[in-house]
């Protein structure tokens, strides 16, 4: 049977093995979707029958990403993938998507990142998005956290809106920002490698972050404050303090060349 056939209905296989697989991933205003693999289906539909792979085994795949979302300025995805070995868990059943990467390594370009190790787990629904014990490893940098996004809810009784809000916690050990900058092009012209934790919480246009971070050349900096995303200024409010790196830590400046003195002669 072809792959695209043995999806279209209910069904669910302990382990599948793809060898130099070829995918086309499509990022579009409906969401994600994975191009000849998947039929077009209502997931969200009570109907709907369930797609369960718990074990999907990656060996030397190629992915091709189409993201018809990018913005200018804004954060860049790969537009390919190449050498991907991994092992994946997917779900997809009445509105869930359910993906579980236990082990992942890849060559990305346009922009350039190797991925020494990548895991964790990601489920979506009615808008909401979880990433729990999410890890990344590059030549670089080693980012370990967890993040949650609401999306807005309709009014209560009072007439009162949730608005959208995100959570999460991330441990650096430590972060070349310069890595990111292609992929996240307002990380350009930072210069820094960053140890630490910090954590948010709240509604995107007031939100709460508390960090602790230290760059070995630039110093640390203990920040608990506020960002007004929403605010054209991107007004931030609150305290920070900061301290200098340690001597140890900081290239010395060189004493200037010493001058010959010319000997004092007596006429």
């Amino acid at each position: 049977y072809r792959v695209r056939q043995l999806l279209s209905g209910q069904w669910r296989f302990p382990e599948i093995r793809l060898t130099r697989p070829s995918i086309v991933l499509i990022h579009d205003d409906a969401g994600w979707r994975i191009a000849n693999l998947l039929r077009p289906r209502r997931n969200d539909s009570p109907n709907a029958q369930p797609v369960e792979l718990p074990s999907l085994v990656v060996e030397q795949g190629t992915v091709v990403i189409e993201d018809a979302t990018a913005t200018p300025g804004g954060p860049r995805l790969p537009a390919r993938v190449d050498a991907l070995d991994g092992d994946f868990g997917l779900t997809l059943s009445r509105g869930l998507t359910d993906l579980v990467i236990r082990r992942a390594t890849f060559e990305a370009s346009q922009p350039a990142l190797r991925v020494a190790e990548l895991s964790g787990h990601w489920t979506a629904q009615d808008a909401r998005h979880d990433v729990r014990d999410l890890r990344v490893r590059t030549a670089a940098s080693l980012l370990d956290a967890s993040v949650a996004y609401r999306p807005p809810a309709a009014p209560d009784q009072g007439g009162q809106s949730q608005r959208a809000s995100i959570a999460g916690k991330a441990t650096t050990a430590p972060f070349d920002l310069a890595e990111f900058a292609e992929l996240v092009p307002a990380l350009e012209g930072r210069p820094l490698v960053l140890s630490g934790t910090a954590d948010i919480n709240g509604p995107l246009d007031a939100l709460a972050v508390k960090a602790t971070l230290a760059d070995p050349q630039a110093g640390g900096v203990d920040a608990d404050v506020t960002l007004a995303l929403g605010d054209p200024a991107k007004r931030i409010t609150g305290r920070g303090t900061t301290t200098p790196a340690h001597p140890s830590q900081v290239s010395p400046v060189p004493e200037p060349p010493a001058q010959a003195v010319e000997p004092l002669v007596e006429g």
